[in-house]
C-alpha cells in the first residue's frame, strides 16, 4: 500500500477509533485544535518515514508506434513534506494536505520504436527529479447503519518542476527532447498521485 494512502488510514484510525466501537448513536466526538495538530504530527512523521523506504512497481505503456518500460525503480531522496490537517465545515470533512516536497529517482529503461521497416531499441538509465509536490485530500464523515463513516471527498495534485535526464543509449538525443518529457512526466506523476 502507498505511503500517502497508509499515513491518510493512520491518521482516520486515530482520529474516530473511539467512535467506531460506539454502540450507542448519541456519541459525540469533539475535535481540539491540540488534537488535530497532534494527528498532524503523527502523519507528518509516518509519511516521512513511509517515502524514504517507498518502493515503486516498474512501469511501461505503450502509444501508437512506441513501447517503454521502467524497471528498478529506485527512490535516491526525499524532501520534506510539511503537513497540515484541518477541519474543513463547508464540505463537512477533514481537509490534509502536504506541501513543499520532492523525491529523486532512478530507473532502468528501455523503448522499441516500430513503424514499417523502421525498428529503433534502445536502453539505458533515466534519473527523475519532482520539486514542489502537493498533494490535498479532503474525507467526507458520515453516517450508516447508526455507524460512523469515512469516505473521500476529493484529492488534488500539483507537481513544480520536474527534471528528467537520461543516460546511456543515445541519450544525447533524447535529453534534447526532455523539455516534452518532463511535460509529459509531469501530468503522469499528477494523475499518479491522484489516485493515491
Amino acid at each position: 500500500m502507498d505511503p500517502v494512502r497508509q499515513a491518510v488510514i493512520k491518521l482516520l484510525l486515530l482520529l474516530f477509533s473511539a467512535m467506531a466501537f460506539a454502540t450507542s448513536p448519541g456519541v459525540k466526538m469533539r475535535l481540539s485544535k491540540l488534537g488535530l495538530s497532534y494527528a498532524n504530527t503523527l502523519a507528518e512523521a509516518s509519511v516521512k518515514a513511509d517515502l524514504q523506504t517507498l518502493k515503486i512497481q516498474d512501469q511501461s505503456g505503450e502509444q501508437k508506434h512506441l513501447a517503454w518500460n521502467l524497471k528498478n525503480i529506485q527512490t535516491l531522496s526525499v524532501s520534506g513534506p510539511t503537513s497540515l490537517l484541518s477541519l474543513d465545515p463547508q464540505q463537512n470533512g477533514l481537509t490534509w494536505t502536504l506541501s513543499n516536497f520532492g523525491i529523486s529517482l532512478k530507473a532502468d529503461w528501455h523503448a522499441k520504436y516500430k513503424q514499417g521497416w523502421v525498428k529503433i531499441s534502445d536502453g539505458g538509465r533515466v534519473s527523475v527529479i519532482l520539486n514542489d509536490v502537493s498533494l490535498t485530500v479532503t474525507v467526507g464523515f458520515g453516517q450508516k447503519n447508526e455507524r460512523p463513516t469515512i469516505f473521500s471527498k476529493s484529492c488534488s495534485c500539483n507537481i513544480g518542476d520536474v527534471h528528467v535526464d537520461f543516460h546511456g543509449g543515445a541519450a544525447i538525443v533524447y535529453n534534447i527532447f526532455k523539455g516534452i518529457l518532463e511535460a509529459e512526466s509531469k501530468m503522469y506523476f499528477r494523475v499518479k498521485f491522484a489516485q493515491l
